[in-house]
C-alpha cells in the first residue's frame, strides 16, 4: 500500500475523532496478514487495524467502519446493532456488517484444506467449515434440536456445491469485519464460508428460503459455547 494512502487514512481517523469527539484517537495498524478480512476494532484497546491489501477507497471506507465500534464501545450491544448503524451513518458508511470483497490487492494463495458439510437436523440449514468444533447447533432450532451433524467431508469445490446444492441463486463467500471485543464481550467470525436454507418456507426472520446466511461462532459464551448465530444477509 502507498506511504500516501497510509496518509490519508490516518487523517481521515483524527479528522473524524475530532468532529465527533471520539477521544481518545485509536491507534491505527496495517497488517499483511489480513488477505481476507478489510479491518478489525479492538475496542477494549483502542486500537484498528486495517489490512495492508486494501484498495485506497476501501481502505477509507473500512476505517469509517471500523471507528464507529470503537465509537460504540464495549458493552453487551450487537456488534452491528441499532448502535453500531446509528455511529456508522454519522461517520459516512453504510451499516452493513460485511463486504462482499476481500481486499482488493491481496494475492489469495491456494485453498487445499478439506471441509466438513454440516446440516441442520430440524430446519436443512447447510454449511462448511474447515474446522469443526464440538456442540455446534443451530441457535434458530435451539441446542436440543438444532444440532449440526456432518454430512460429507472433501475438498472446498465438492462441499461448497453440496452447500449450494437445493438453494435458488448463486452461492456467496463473504469476507467480513471482525468486530469481536477483546474481551469477550462479543462474537466473533470464524471460518464463514457458505451457509443455506434447503427447506421451503421462510425462516423466523421473514427472510426467504434458500438466502445466504452469515454464521457467527461466540466461543466466548460460557454458558452455550457451542452457539451459533445465523442473520441473513
Amino acid at each position: 500500500m502507498p506511504d500516501e494512502t497510509r496518509l490519508e487514512v490516518a487523517a481521515l481517523l483524527a479528522e473524524l475523532c475530532a468532529q465527533h469527539g471520539i477521544s481518545p484517537v485509536p491507534r491505527l495498524e496495517w497488517s499483511t496478514r489480513m488477505r481476507r478480512m478489510l479491518g478489525r476494532a479492538y475496542v477494549d484497546h483502542r486500537m484498528i487495524r486495517l489490512s495492508a491489501w486494501l484498495a485506497d477507497g476501501q481502505a477509507l471506507h473500512t476505517l469509517r467502519h471500523e471507528l464507529a465500534h470503537i465509537a460504540v464501545g464495549s458493552g453487551r450491544q450487537a456488534p452491528h446493532g441499532p448502535k453500531w448503524r446509528e455511529w456508522a451513518v454519522r461517520l459516512g458508511v453504510g451499516p452493513r456488517a460485511t463486504s462482499h470483497l476481500a481486499p482488493a490487492n491481496s494475492q489469495q494463495r491456494a485453498d487445499n484444506r478439506r471441509y466438513t458439510g454440516l446440516e441442520c437436523g430440524n430446519c436443512g440449514v447447510r454449511l462448511a467449515r474447515a474446522r469443526v468444533l464440538r456442540g455446534l447447533y443451530h441457535r434458530d432450532c435451539g441446542p436440543r434440536e438444532g444440532k449440526l451433524r456432518r454430512v460429507v467431508r472433501g475438498g472446498r469445490e465438492q462441499v461448497f456445491n453440496w452447500v449450494a446444492a437445493r438453494k435458488s441463486g448463486d452461492a456467496k463467500i463473504l469476507y467480513g469485519h471482525d468486530s469481536g471485543s477483546t474481551s469477550g464481550s462479543g462474537g466473533s467470525v470464524i471460518g464463514l464460508l457458505i451457509c443455506v436454507k434447503q427447506n421451503g418456507g421462510q425462516s423466523p426472520d421473514g427472510s426467504s428460503a434458500g438466502a445466504p446466511v452469515r454464521l457467527n461462532f461466540a466461543p466466548t459464551d460460557r454458558k452455550n459455547p457451542g452457539k451459533l448465530t445465523c442473520m441473513i444477509v
